[in-house]
């Protein structure tokens, strides 16, 4: 199974700056998707999506991280690029770049818009709303990822400056889950559908 189409090298640059924009170091690792169907692709990243004309050889759905569009416009010097993609593959050419990111298949809800400039607090709540799946096919698996991390983190530093007061992990880790089950309505009401 593959997803293949030729496009201009000028579009896939536009599209990679309107994916990058406002992204940050935050978004590094943010996943982006791609649906190719009819002669357009569409392509999506958390708070952004953008859409051009293709000439379609094999339609279909792949994700991959948003950096790696960057570099895919450079595996050849010619005004377009005939992309094939496989799991765990893209090839222009002879050129082939093996990534992990890069899945098949995997087709966003387009009716869900995530902004981009989440806190992790918010990261975590989106995950409590849309379900750990459905967060990762919106490309935000390493972003909360990174946010448990976060939360870990703080919990242990909170709980160690309240020991002296009784307070423990479970306790804190208690009222976190508390804070984001009272965050859920508003920050639904924050992603578009």
């Amino acid at each position: 199974m593959e997803v293949a189409f030729t496009i201009r090298r000028a579009e896939l640059k536009r599209v990679f700056r309107e994916l990058d924009v406002n992204r940050g170091s935050e978004g590094k690792d943010d996943l982006a998707s791609i649906v190719v169907w009819g002669a357009t692709a569409t392509f999506r990243a958390p708070g952004t999506e953008a859409e051009c004309a293709v000439e379609v050889i094999e339609p279909g759905a792949v994700q991959l991280a948003v950096e790696l569009l960057d570099s895919i416009s450079d595996l050849a010097e010619t005004a377009k690029l005939e992309l094939h993609f496989r799991e765990g593959v893209v090839a222009c050419g002879r050129v082939k770049v093996r990534r992990g990111s890069i899945t098949l298949g995997t087709v966003p809800d387009s009716r869900i818009q995530v902004p981009i400039d989440l806190s992790n607090f918010e990261l975590l709540v989106v995950e409590k709303i849309l379900g750990k799946e459905l967060a990762k096919g919106q490309g935000l698996q390493s972003r909360i990822e990174k946010a448990k991390k976060e939360m870990n983190g703080a919990v242990a530093r909170a709980s160690s400056a309240l020991a002296d007061f009784g307070v423990n992990e479970d306790g804190v880790r208690r009222l976190v889950e508390a804070a984001m089950e009272d965050a859920k309505d508003t920050t639904a009401n924050g992603l578009s559908t």
